[in-house]
C-alpha cells in the first residue's frame, strides 16, 4: 500500500501534465453528430519537450508496425521518455483511414501515416496524463474553459525565472552598493547560476528593496538570505 508521500510522486508527472490551454484546443464535429475538443499535436510535443526535454534525448518515439486493414492505416508505435532518472516506454496504436469520403467523391489522404503515428504519440502521451482534462470531458463545462484560460492568460503575463534574474541583473549595474552588500549580491547570483532555484532570485529581490535601510550584516541576519553562506577567511 502506497504511503502518502508515495501516492504524491506517483502523481507528479500526471498532475504537471494534466491541464490544457484552451488555446491549444479547437472544437470538431465528426459524420453523426458527434462533437468534442481536439488538442493541438505540435502544443503535446511542446509540452513533452518542456517536461522530459529535446526529442531524441528526453524521449522520443519508435514505429513498430504498420498495416492496412478496411482502408484504415494503422501505426504501432513505442514511445520512450526519461523522468526521475529512470526511462519509462509506452506502446500504442494509432489509426486513420486511408480513403475518405468527400462531396467530390472518395478520397486518397497521402498524409494518412503521418496521421497515424501522430494519433499513437497522442494516445501514449495521454496514457501519462498529458491534455488530460480534455479527454476526462472537463471541457464539456464552459465554468472550466473559462477557468483554465484566465490561469494561462497569468500564467503567461507572469514573468519567467530568468527574465526576472536578467531584470534584477539590469537593476544591479545603475544600483550604488556598499562593498559589503554587494558581496552579498554577488553570492546571490553565483547561486542561482549553480542550482536555478528561487531562494536566490528571492534573495536578489530582497537585497534590492532593503539594502538603503540596512547594511550588508543586518541583511545577512534575515531569514530571506539563509541560502547565502559567507565562506571564512
Amino acid at each position: 500500500m502506497q504511503t502518502m508521500r508515495g501516492q504524491m510522486e506517483s502523481m507528479k508527472l500526471w498532475n504537471k501534465v494534466f491541464k490544457t490551454n484552451p488555446n491549444d484546443t479547437k472544437d470538431f464535429q465528426k459524420t453523426g453528430g458527434f462533437r468534442g475538443t481536439a488538442v493541438d499535436p505540435m502544443t503535446r510535443v511542446r509540452k513533452a519537450t518542456e517536461v522530459f526535454g529535446p526529442i531524441g534525448l528526453g524521449w522520443g518515439y519508435v514505429e513498430l508496425e504498420t498495416k492496412i486493414e478496411e482502408k484504415v492505416w494503422f501505426t504501432k508505435l513505442r514511445l520512450w521518455y526519461f523522468w526521475d532518472d529512470e526511462k519509462g516506454m509506452i506502446e500504442q496504436w494509432g489509426s486513420c483511414p486511408l480513403v475518405q469520403n468527400r462531396k467530390n467523391g472518395p478520397f486518397v489522404d497521402e498524409e494518412c501515416a503521418k496521421k497515424a503515428t501522430t494519433d499513437a504519440m497522442t494516445k501514449c502521451l495521454s496514457l501519462l496524463g498529458f491534455n488530460a482534462d480534455v479527454h476526462m470531458g472537463l471541457f464539456d463545462d464552459n465554468k472550466y474553459v473559462q477557468t483554465m484560460r484566465k490561469e494561462f492568460t497569468e500564467k503567461k503575463s507572469e514573468p519567467t525565472d530568468k527574465e526576472k534574474f536578467d531584470s534584477a541583473q539590469d537593476w544591479h549595474k545603475k544600483a550604488k552598493l556598499s562593498k559589503e552588500t554587494n558581496r552579498l549580491w554577488t553570492m546571490a547570483v553565483r547561486g542561482y547560476q549553480e542550482h536555478r532555484t528561487i531562494e536566490y532570485l528571492d534573495a536578489m529581490r530582497f537585497i534590492a528593496q532593503n539594502h538603503k535601510e540596512h547594511n550588508a550584516e543586518a541583511l545577512l541576519g534575515c531569514d530571506e538570505l539563509e541560502c547565502i553562506t559567507i565562506p571564512t577567511k
